[in-house]
């Protein structure tokens, strides 16, 4: 989600906090807090949908780093295993990951588990 002020981005937050004890800094800080309440210091979210993610049963190369644990489901009956491999994609993208090692799944396909890596 992009911020809804692009302009107030963190490092203008950082450069108003320094500028001292004064009653300018403390009222810029105040009025600047609020800002950043409505319009936060988030990094831009990665699209799910123009990422790559491969799955795999085989473990990742030595050139990829550890993102973390990724986990796919579906709640309604009737949707099948391809639409949770589709969000254990999404949620590996979503933590900036390409690749992901399969490692388990529920009986009925229906929840599957993995590990989240970057691989350069």
């Amino acid at each position: 989600m992009k911020s809804r002020m692009p302009f107030l981005g963190c490092g203008l937050v950082a450069m108003l906090t320094d500028l001292g004890g004064g009653l300018l800094g403390l009222v810029g800080l105040v009025g600047l807090v609020g800002l950043v309440g409505l319009g936060g210091c988030a990094s831009q979210e990665i699209l799910p949908d123009k990422v790559k993610v491969e799955v795999s049963h085989d473990p990742p190369g030595k050139s990829c780093d550890l993102v973390g644990p990724v986990s796919g489901s579906v709640s309604t009956i009737g949707d099948r295993a391809e639409v949770a491999m589709v969000h254990l994609k999404e949620d590996a993208a979503r933590k900036g990951a390409n690749f992901v090692h399969y490692e388990s799944s529920s009986a009925d396909g229906s929840g599957l588990r993995g590990t989240a890596y970057f691989c350069r």
